[in-house]
């Protein structure tokens, strides 16, 4: 008889994990990862780009080609 409710309880907190998670209130639809925190607009290709540099995930060569092509679609 008390099994019942006590696993409800365990539902809904684990419910409430998974839609604000870890203990830090945010909505499910912010940080999305398409937007910068506290931006309204998306990344930049150049952007982009220079993150995947960091983490080296492209060469030197591939984010300078990415720079021309960013120029060439601007200008």
């Amino acid at each position: 008889m008390w099994i019942f409710p006590l696993m409800m309880i365990v539902v809904m907190l684990v419910a409430i994990y998974l839609i604000f998670g870890r203990w830090q209130f945010r909505l499910p639809w912010e940080n999305s990862g398409r937007y910068h925190a506290g931006r309204s607009e998306p990344e930049t290709p150049l952007e982009i780009a220079r993150k995947r540099y960091a983490r080296g995930e492209i060469s030197r060569e591939e984010l300078e080609q990415i720079k021309r092509d960013q120029i060439e679609l601007e200008g």
